[in-house]
């Protein structure tokens, strides 16, 4: 046996269940073990002699070796004998003396090599592949993932707009049916399918942080705001001169910023915009024979060079032609050569070019209604917080009511154990807020027009969450 090991030195080995090792040498023998060294990750390990996960290195056509007699890079050509290769040169050398510069990738070399995976290993690539299949359902699959109940109209208009390339779509459904959801849902499917990875979304200041918060808690997408702060951190970062929209893929900015200062439509077109999302998008007016108004003209060359652009508005067609044919020219600027053409069109009843959404509720048989349910209230009420301290003291009906069912309220009595409250005026907001708090001792989450962006969206993620305020009061 110790004849039959001593053959063994300088054997040339792989780990079949740890190819990161690369190809080891045996360079000692102890009694029924063997030390392998693996040059590659610089490891000496001992193992049995007949350890079956140890296999022997077998050199096979076009492969590139080192002949370590001469320190020579050579070529395999093909196996001469049991224990020799013919080289491509010409040579014969013996199988001890070729080191493998390179180890097989291919399926079938690495089989020849012994290079075998586990059944289970086998079994879960197979599972994964079929549900990988199921998942993309002919790229259906690339909009699911969101936490939101999809509905049919805004599925269909998603993959309508998917399938052309570039995707240049108009969304204009009615208020309401969920063009933030249709955008979403377009976006990511962009970005997931690698057709997207600069990524811009420009809404009015009061908005933007609604958008963050709607990507990344619908769609488990991660934008960063690029307000002042964060453009300052960057000039901070990296030097005035950088290119602030090269500093993060996926943004969402204030149109208020685009116009307000000129060096970031120019950054922003400089960049390379690969999708660009334009929420509010009516707020971009051009009156006839006029150049547009100021974020018209900061945003419509940015809407000309991105290559997907998506833009969100309230106008109907009908109710304005010529904001809706100015949107129209940005997403499709060789649909019509002039707006005569566009409403010379409409006239003959030609159908729009296939890159706008214009779902109506009645299209979808209306929404759900709201019945509204009244409460009797036997107090008459006083006008909250209108006609002084001595006015609130007399009670107001509606106030006591809620206090006397705000605990019912908190253990789940109302849906999900949650109280939305509107009022009239920031004054009587404040005023409520105040009686309720006391006379709960919990705190009421508001939400009104005063706040920043970023403090309404907290006061809304604190209302959402089943720990939080039970009641949100707002304007």
């Amino acid at each position: 046996m110790s004849t039959l090991l001593a053959r063994r030195l300088r054997d040339k080995l792989v780990h079949k269940f740890n190819p990161d090792l690369g190809p080891g040498r045996i360079v000692a023998l102890e009694g029924r073990r063997i030390v392998v060294e693996f040059p590659k990750t610089g490891a000496k390990l001992t193992y049995v002699s007949d350890d079956t996960a140890l296999v022997p290195v077998v050199f096979i056509e076009g492969q590139k070796a080192l002949l370590e007699t001469t320190g020579e890079e050579v070529v395999v050509k093909e196996r001469a004998s049991e224990s020799t290769y013919l080289l491509e040169d010409g040579r014969v050398a013996d199988d001890r003396d070729l080191w493998p510069l390179e180890l097989p990738d291919d399926p079938l070399e690495k089989l020849a090599h012994f290079e075998l995976d586990r059944a289970a290993a086998f079994r879960n690539r197979v599972d994964g592949l079929f549900l990988k299949e199921i998942r993309e359902a002919r790229g259906l699959g690339s909009f699911l993932g969101g936490r939101i109940e999809l509905f049919p109209h805004q599925l269909h208009v998603a993959e309508r707009a998917t399938l052309e390339d570039p995707v240049r779509w108009l969304l204009a459904d009615e208020v309401g049916l969920g063009k933030t959801i249709e955008a979403c849902l377009i976006l990511s499917r962009l970005v997931r399918t690698e057709r997207a990875y600069r990524v811009v979304v420009v809404a009015p200041s009061t908005l933007t942080v609604q958008w963050l918060g709607e990507l990344y808690r619908k769609f488990h997408q991660t934008f960063v705001l690029l307000d002042k702060s964060r453009r300052e951190d960057v000039a901070k970062e990296h030097g005035e001169d950088f290119n602030v929209f090269e500093a993060h893929d996926c943004v969402v900015i204030a149109i208020e910023d685009l116009v307000a200062d000129p060096r970031l439509p120019a950054q922003a077109l400089e960049s390379g915009i690969d999708l660009l999302v334009v929420d509010e998008a009516h707020r971009l007016e051009r009156a006839r024979g006029d150049a547009g108004n100021d974020a018209y003209r900061a945003i419509a060359p940015l809407a000309l060079n991105a290559e997907h652009l998506l833009l969100l508005t309230a106008i109907p067609l009908e109710a304005d032609t010529h904001g809706f044919f100015r949107l129209l020219e940005l997403v499709r600027p060789d649909a019509y050569k002039s707006e005569e053409a566009f409403l010379k069109a409409l006239e003959k009843g030609k159908p729009l070019p296939p890159c706008t959404s214009a779902t109506r509720r009645v299209d979808i048989g209306g929404l759900p209604p709201r019945v509204p349910i009244p409460i009797e209230l036997d107090i008459p009420h006083v006008e909250l917080g209108l006609t002084g301290d001595e006015e609130k003291d007399k009670g107001d009906a509606r106030l006591e009511w809620l206090v006397e069912r705000a605990p019912v309220f908190a253990k789940g009595g109302a849906e999900e154990g949650k109280t939305l409250i509107f009022c009239h005026d920031l004054t009587t907001l404040t005023a409520l807020k105040a009686r309720l708090e006391t006379a709960t001792q919990k705190r009421v989450a508001i939400f009104h027009e005063e706040l920043t962006p970023e403090r309404r969206d907290l006061e809304g993620a604190e209302f959402r969450r089943p720990e939080g305020p039970s009641f949100l009061v707002s304007s």
